[in-house]
């Protein structure tokens, strides 16, 4: 019974998003009628300038700035994203470890994600030097992105000479960003609904 009880779980979860949460989301976003024509524009970035601009929130000027900086110049691209704790492929739910996958074996993770064209690996426990074996192993066969754990310009000159094409930065350190080549820097902001 346990499992015929999970199985209906499943399904009846799966039916509430197709149904409910999917068509809700095409209806409202008109995906059909928006980003399939303007597949360089996000259905997003009206709602981000919405927020910029409320006067009720308390944004951070150097990030307005860098919103309008970077507005104009927005491409699409899908980056996948394996994260790594000490060195081995997890599942993350969260902001929790869930569990580890592919035999905890970081190439075997690779081949099951090297279809798609950038791959970022994230460094959850700041694990540098044994990332950073990782990437120098993985660099010259995938276009590799990685971000965790870069706190100084030591840490990302390393990665880049290493081969990354990209660091991913969610540093609030201006003075840090202002000295990293912009053509191999990608700034992450996240948002806590909580906050």
């Amino acid at each position: 019974l346990a499992g015929l009880k999970s199985c209906k779980d499943i399904l009846y979860k799966w039916n509430y998003f197709n149904n409910n949460i999917f068509i809700e989301y095409f209806n409202l976003n008109k995906f059909h009628q928006t980003e399939i024509y303007n597949y360089n524009y996000y259905f997003y970035q009206n709602e981000i300038k919405k927020l910029l601009n409320n006067n009720k929130l308390k944004i951070p000027y150097h990030l307005k700035y860098l919103w309008s900086n970077i507005s104009n110049q927005i491409n699409r691209r899908i980056l996948i994203t394996m994260d790594l704790f000490n060195g081995k492929p997890v599942l993350v739910k969260s902001s929790q470890i869930n569990q580890y996958h592919s035999n905890s074996d970081y190439i075997q993770a690779m081949n099951y994600i090297s279809i798609f064209s950038d791959i970022l690996i994230i460094d959850l426990n700041r694990v540098f030097d044994q990332t950073n074996k990782i990437i120098k192993e993985l660099e010259n066969k995938y276009y590799i992105h990685t971000g965790g754990g870069l706190r100084t310009l030591i840490d990302i000159d390393d990665m880049l000479k290493s081969g990354v094409r990209h660091c991913v930065l969610s540093s609030m350190n201006d003075e840090l960003i202002k000295k990293i080549p912009k053509d191999r820097l990608i700034i992450e902001i996240s948002i806590n609904e909580k906050k």
